[in-house]
């Protein structure tokens, strides 16, 4: 498996999943482990950075994954290492930390999609309460003055 994923990834993408294990990229390891703890600004901008940083590479982390043919449960108990063995991941082979992150980056990107698409639709929410309650005084308090 690894001799695949040595031809098949590109040398770009060797480098970023390196610099990953390292430490020496622009989104460090340890930024890419945390996710969003609720729907605040500040929350919800992290995990853009993880989108953003990730979503350059998904096209070929997809293709790679494909053609490696993993079960959903196979995928995740790979990503899951990551988590596992955090700083000690250096400690793998080259082609085990590849698999790993290759794995832990498309559920990572899954992730992030779905926590900023539900802070989206939380914030809408909140907007559409807000006016709503605004709409109520607003009737009110035009009430009373007719009254």
């Amino acid at each position: 498996m690894a001799a695949h994923l040595e031809r098949a990834m590109s040398r770009g993408l060797k480098q970023a999943l390196a610099e990953l294990v390292n430490g020496t990229g622009p989104l460090p390891f340890r930024q890419l482990r945390q996710s969003a703890r609720n729907f605040t600004g500040t929350e919800l901008e992290k995990e853009l950075i993880v989108y953003r940083h990730i979503q350059h590479w998904m096209p070929e982390v997809d293709l790679l994954l494909s053609t490696l043919s993993l079960s959903q449960k196979n995928l995740q108990h790979l990503a899951e290492k990551v988590d596992y063995y955090g700083a000690k991941l250096k400690r793998q082979t080259v082609g085990s930390q590849w698999l790993y992150l290759l794995c832990y980056l498309q559920t990572r990107w899954q992730q992030a999609l779905e926590r900023i698409a539900d802070g989206f639709v939380h914030h809408v929410r909140q907007t559409k309460q807000k006016a709503k309650d605004y709409a109520q005084e607003a009737v009110f308090k035009d009430w009373q003055k007719s009254s």
